[in-house]
């Protein structure tokens, strides 16, 4: 973690760290605090697959459907074939029985 930390220190643009630190976070089960470290990656590269695709999981680990509803929506709006926004959007409608 510290790596990720002293990466963005020195460069606090730098999308990858933050996705690389929100995934070791969400490793960890510190859910919350992965969730903000890909909002931060999604501040400066808002329409990376990769970082909404981490987003959307970080709020289904949450229970916040809703938003991964909005999240995997905006990944079907950039990439209209992504299969894990597809699944994932899908998963998300069941449990919120719409």
């Amino acid at each position: 973690m510290e790596a990720y930390e002293q990466c963005i220190r020195l460069n606090p643009r730098d999308a990858l760290a933050y996705y690389n630190k929100g995934e070791s976070l969400q490793d960890l089960k510190r859910y919350n605090e992965a969730l903000e470290a890909y909002e931060q990656a999604l501040l400066f590269k808002p329409d990376d697959i990769t970082g909404l695709v981490n987003k959307g999981g970080a709020l289904l680990l949450r229970k916040r459907y809703r938003e991964a509803l909005a999240v995997y929506g905006r990944i079907l709006q950039i990439d209209p074939d992504n299969v894990i926004a597809k699944n994932n959007k899908a998963w998300v409608l069941s449990m919120l029985r719409l």
